[in-house]
């Protein structure tokens, strides 16, 4: 079995596919590699059951890193135009789609990650009690949260941006990725907004007391907006604390102009 500082090399050929284990610190194969012929007819599905099979020979973790040998240009997120010594099913077959998967998944592991282990403590911080909300540290963590709304769009841009793979299992793979990731990137967009604008709007310093006025509508006449205001009221909040005002309705008329 693959040792935790070993990663797992495969050179696909035209006419073997060889596969090891490699000590990374030493640079040499761990283990003696294995070859198995290429399959006269190497189609796409062929190839990648061959090395499924010498995957599970070596018992390799799906948490090894694996690097793959292809005889055949690859270009970023452009699909294979030239196949020398495979079957010419290849031509078209989008096998970026594994590398822009990983390279999506990496910068979320590395670029997003701190800031929402961050924002996960501050979130815990957050209390309300007696009528207060004190947000804590939230407000350290808006930077962070920033960074990872912005690697979340960038690795979600990446994904939708990958055209269907012909294997129909690499296809699967990418879509319970992207299907995965869109409620996340959701998720960390909105938490973001509300780090950069909850300080100031609860008053969370104590410098800027808000007033909110709060309109309740009625749905008896429609509007653009929902329906006319049939109470108002005011919110008032300093340093975390809320307080509402009584609500009454709107006078009749107006004496004297509002704006």
């Amino acid at each position: 079995m693959i040792e935790t500082a070993q990663a797992f090399g495969v050179d696909i050929g035209g006419s073997g596919i060889k596969a090891a284990p490699v000590n990374l610190e030493k640079g040499e194969f761990a283990e003696p590699r294995l070859k198995i012929l290429t399959p006269e007819v190497s189609t796409p599905e062929a190839v990648a059951a061959i090395v499924r099979q010498q995957l599970e020979h070596f018992e390799v973790p799906e948490t090894a890193p694996v690097g793959i040998a292809f005889p055949a240009p690859i270009k970023p997120g452009r699909p294979l135009d030239f196949m020398a010594n495979l079957d010419q099913s290849w031509i078209g077959v989008d096998v970026t789609a594994v590398r822009t998967v990983v390279t999506a998944l990496e910068n979320i592991c590395v670029q997003a990650m701190p800031g929402l282990q961050d924002a996960l403590r501050a979130v815990n911080g957050i209390q309300v009690e007696n009528g207060t909300i004190d947000i804590g540290s939230l407000s350290d963590a808006a930077d962070g949260l920033a960074k990872a709304d912005t690697a979340m769009t960038s690795a979600m841009r990446q994904l939708n941006g990958i055209q269907t793979p012909h294997l129909d299992k690499l296809a699967d793979a990418v879509e319970q990725v992207q299907d995965r990731l869109e409620p996340m990137q959701d998720m960390v967009h909105n938490a973001a907004v509300f780090a950069s604008v909850a300080p100031a709007m609860l008053d969370s310093d104590g410098d800027a007391p808000r007033t909110y006025l709060i309109l309740s509508q009625t749905n008896s006449e429609l509007r653009p907006g929902g329906g006319l205001p049939g109470s108002w009221g005011t919110m008032t909040i300093a340093n975390g604390t809320v307080s509402i005002q009584e609500f009454a309705p709107p006078p009749a008329e107006f004496t004297t102009p509002v704006v």
